[in-house]
């Protein structure tokens, strides 16, 4: 695609035309994934991470403000993506090392496991879903096990907003969670 029709493209999708977002969609969204999947070896999490883009994209096209190529643009969101992924999974598996919760340890039956793993499945994917800022504070709380106080002094906000995510982040799991709450 060259810089022209890219250009015209990102200009129909700021005014929220679907022919362009869907071209868009169209052209990068393959090389997108298989550049993904470089980072996060995995096809499924690759593809959820590049839909994931696009949706964002998609949603948010009136507030866009692209300051370099359209290609660039895609290509470093996907790589900050997949470096939050990363991370994710990094920070999961040392809470679940440190929570006890692998089923190798586990003397449950194979129903509780996969109860256990449905949920546990359920609650990754709520996570996912967060709000950039409210899944990162629900992960330095979590996983991190950071005080509300170090929260705020690592992501320069105050501690009041740290309480907000943390309240919205509890809320959405709770909302994700519904059918395994009594």
């Amino acid at each position: 695609m060259n810089i022209e029709t890219s250009n015209i493209l990102v200009k129909g999708l700021k005014d929220g035309d679907k022919d362009s977002f869907e071209k868009i969609f169209r052209h990068y969204y393959s090389n997108l994934v298989n550049y993904c999947k470089r980072y996060v070896n995995d096809d499924d999490a690759a593809q959820e991470i590049v839909q994931d883009i696009f949706t964002k994209l998609w949603l948010r096209h009136s507030e866009l403000n692209i300051n370099i190529s359209l290609k660039s643009y895609l290509y470093k969101a996907v790589q900050n993506h997949s470096l939050n992924y990363i991370n994710y999974i990094k920070h999961r598996e040392k809470y679940q090392n440190n929570a006890g919760l692998s089923p190798l340890h586990s003397n449950n039956t194979p129903l509780e496991i996969i109860q256990e793993n449905d949920i546990r499945i359920r609650m990754e994917k709520a996570v996912l879903t967060m709000p950039e800022k409210c899944r990162e504070v629900f992960e330095l709380k979590r996983y991190e096990g950071l005080m509300n106080k170090e929260i705020a002094q690592q992501l320069g906000i105050s501690i009041k907003t740290v309480e907000k995510h943390m309240t919205k982040a509890i809320s959405l799991l709770k909302n994700a969670l519904q059918e395994f709450i009594n």
